[in-house]
C-alpha cells in the first residue's frame, strides 16, 4: 500500500512532466500539430493538479468540485487529440471552426450536465469516498447517459488513432519510426480507458497517471527525433521554395494541397484547396484523363504566353497497389521554349532578310508534295533580281543588302497562309504555294513582278534605284510529281526569262 507522500508525488511528477513538455513545445508553435500538443499537455497538468487538490481536501462538496475540474480535462482530451492528428497531417479542412464546434458539442453538453448534476443526477447515480492508504478519494458510479458520453470520447480518440494509422501505412520507411512513436503515445490512454474498470482503486486507477508514459513517448519523439521541427518544417520549406508547381489530388479527384508556385501559375481564385480537379481543365485539358502522363501545354494571359510541362504521377499503396491520389508537377519551361525558338529561327531563316532559308523551304516543299492530293495544285517560283551585280559594284555591298531587304518585303506582302518565301542564296529567291490553281499561281507571280518593276528604292537619301526581277514558275496538280522536278522546271523557266530579256514571268506546267 502506498504511503501519502509517494501517492501525491506521482501526481506531482505527472504535472511536472506535462508542464515541461508544454513549455518546451512553445518554440515549435508554428509547426503542424504543436499548438494542439501544447493544449493537451496543459490539460494534463490541470488534471494532475485537480487530482492532487481532490486528494488533500476533506469536504465532499469540495472534492466533487475538483473532480469536475478533472472531467473538464478528461472530456476535452479527445477533441484536442483529434485536432493534433488533423493539424499534424495538415488536413486543415477537418479542423475548421465549424467542424471543431460540432465535434465539441457532446463534450460541452456533458460538462454542463456534470457541473449541474447535483440538481438532476443524470450523470452520477452515486458518489462515495474510499480510502487509499491514509488518503481519501471520491469514487462515482456513472449513469447510462454518462457512459454514452464516455463512449463518444473514446470513439473520437479511436477515430483519430486510425486516421493516423492510415497515414502511417502510406508514409516513407524513414518516417515510420517517428509515426510509430506517436501511435503508441496515443494508444496508451486508449487502452488504459479499456482496462481501467478492471484495475483496483489506487494509483494506477487514476487517469492522470496514465498520461505519464504517453507524455514520455511524445517527449522522446519531440526531442530525440525532432518530430515537430524537422519534417513538417522542411516539407513546408521544400514546397514553398521549389520552382515547380505542386498539386496534390486525392482519390476523389479533389485538390487537397497546392504550393504558392501553383497559385502563381494559375493566378485564379477558383484553383484552391478543396475544389474539384476539373477547375484545372480550362488550363490543362489533358488532365481530364488521369494516368501517368507527361505533356507540354501553354497558358495565354492578357500580356504573355507561358509554356508548361505537366507530369502526373499516380500515388499507390505499396502493399495493396490501390490508387490513393495523384501528384501533379507543373514546370515553367517558357525560357527553354524561347531558347528552342531562337535556335529554330536561326537554323531555318535567313539572317539578313528574315525570310525562310533554302533548307527550310526545300523540306517544306518535299512535305507538301507527299501530302498533296490529286487536283490540289503545288507551285514553285524561282525569282532572281536582274543585274544585281551592277548594284553591288556601283553602290557597294551595304546598299546591295538594303535592296535585298526591300525586295524581301515586297515578296512578303503577297504571302498567304498557304505560301512561304525563302532566300535561296545571293539575289535568288523562291516562293512555294499550295492548294491553288495554275491561273492564280501565274497571276501572283505577275503581280509581284509588276510591283518590283514599279518600286523605287531610296538608299541613304542619296540614291534612287530601280530594280526588276526574272521569274521561273512551275506548277503541278498531280501528286506523283516529286519536288525535284518542280525545282528543275522552275530553274529552267527562270533561265528562259533571263535569256528572253529579263523582267518577266515564264511558266511551265508539269503533268
Amino acid at each position: 500500500m502506498l504511503d501519502f507522500d509517494g501517492y501525491l508525488f506521482s501526481f506531482f511528477l505527472a504535472f511536472l512532466v506535462t508542464t515541461t513538455l508544454a513549455v518546451m513545445s512553445v518554440k515549435h508553435y508554428k509547426t503542424p500539430g504543436t499548438k494542439f500538443f501544447i493544449i493537451i499537455m496543459i490539460f494534463c497538468s490541470l488534471m494532475s493538479i485537480a487530482t492532487i487538490s481532490e486528494i488533500i481536501t476533506t469536504a465532499l462538496e469540495t472534492k466533487i468540485w475538483w473532480r469536475n475540474i478533472q472531467q473538464l480535462s478528461l472530456f476535452m482530451f479527445p477533441i484536442f487529440i483529434y485536432g493534433f492528428v488533423m493539424d499534424y497531417l495538415e488536413l486543415e479542412e477537418m479542423i475548421n471552426g465549424k467542424k471543431l464546434g460540432l465535434i465539441s458539442m457532446p463534450s460541452i453538453i456533458y460538462l454542463l450536465l456534470i457541473w449541474t448534476d447535483s440538481a438532476h443526477h443524470l450523470m452520477r447515480s452515486s458518489v462515495e469516498i474510499v480510502m487509499i492508504g491514509s488518503h481519501e478519494k471520491t469514487v462515482v458510479d456513472p449513469t447510462t447517459l454518462s457512459y454514452l458520453f464516455i463512449l463518444y470520447g473514446a470513439g473520437l480518440t479511436l477515430y483519430s488513432f486510425f486516421v493516423f494509422l492510415l497515414h502511417y501505412e502510406n508514409t516513407s520507411s524513414f518516417n515510420k519510426r517517428k509515426y510509430l512513436l506517436l501511435l503508441i503515445g496515443m494508444a496508451v490512454p486508449v487502452f488504459y480507458s479499456v482496462l481501467r474498470p478492471f484495475l483496483p482503486i489506487g494509483l494506477f486507477h487514476s487517469t492522470a497517471i496514465s498520461f505519464i508514459p504517453s507524455s514520455v513517448i511524445f517527449y522522446y519523439a519531440l526531442v530525440k527525433h525532432q518530430l515537430f521541427s524537422t519534417w513538417p518544417l522542411a516539407r513546408d520549406k521544400i514546397l514553398e521554395h521549389i520552382k515547380d508547381g505542386i498539386i496534390l489530388i486525392d482519390d476523389n479527384k479533389t485538390i487537397i494541397e497546392l504550393n504558392s508556385t501553383a497559385v502563381r501559375i494559375f493566378g485564379h481564385s477558383t484553383v484552391k484547396e478543396g475544389v474539384p480537379v476539373s477547375t484545372l481543365y480550362p488550363f490543362f485539358p489533358d488532365l481530364n484523363v488521369f494516368d501517368h502522363i507527361k505533356k507540354e501545354t501553354t497558358i495565354q494571359s492578357n500580356w504573355e504566353r507561358k509554356y508548361f510541362s505537366i507530369l502526373v504521377m499516380t500515388l499507390k499503396q505499396h502493399k495493396k497497389n490501390t490508387t490513393i491520389g495523384y501528384l501533379i508537377i507543373i514546370s515553367d519551361i517558357t525560357s527553354q521554349k524561347e531558347i528552342e525558338h531562337r535556335l529554330w529561327v536561326r537554323a531555318n531563316t535567313d539572317g539578313l532578310t528574315g525570310l525562310a532559308n533554302r533548307q527550310f523551304l526545300i523540306e517544306m516543299a518535299s512535305e507538301k508534295t507527299q501530302l498533296s492530293r490529286s487536283g490540289s495544285g503545288l507551285s514553285f517560283i524561282l525569282l532572281d533580281i536582274d543585274n544585281f551585280k551592277r548594284i553591288n559594284d556601283t553602290y557597294g555591298h551595304q546598299t546591295g543588302d538594303e535592296v535585298l531587304v526591300e525586295f524581301s518585303r515586297i515578296i512578303s506582302n503577297y504571302l498567304t497562309e498557304k505560301s512561304v518565301a525563302a532566300r535561296f542564296g545571293g539575289e535568288e529567291f523562291a516562293i512555294l504555294q499550295w492548294d491553288l490553281d495554275k491561273e492564280k499561281c501565274i497571276k501572283n507571280a505577275e503581280l509581284i513582278c509588276e510591283h518590283i518593276q514599279s518600286t523605287t528604292i531610296f538608299v541613304e537619301k542619296k540614291h534612287s534605284i530601280k530594280i526588276t526581277a526574272s521569274f521561273g514558275v512551275s506548277y503541278s496538280d498531280h501528286p506523283s510529281v516529286p519536288f525535284q522536278e518542280l525545282y528543275k522546271q522552275a530553274d529552267q523557266r527562270l533561265y528562259d526569262s533571263k535569256r528572253n530579256g529579263k523582267n518577266q514571268v515564264t511558266y511551265q506546267k508539269i503533268n
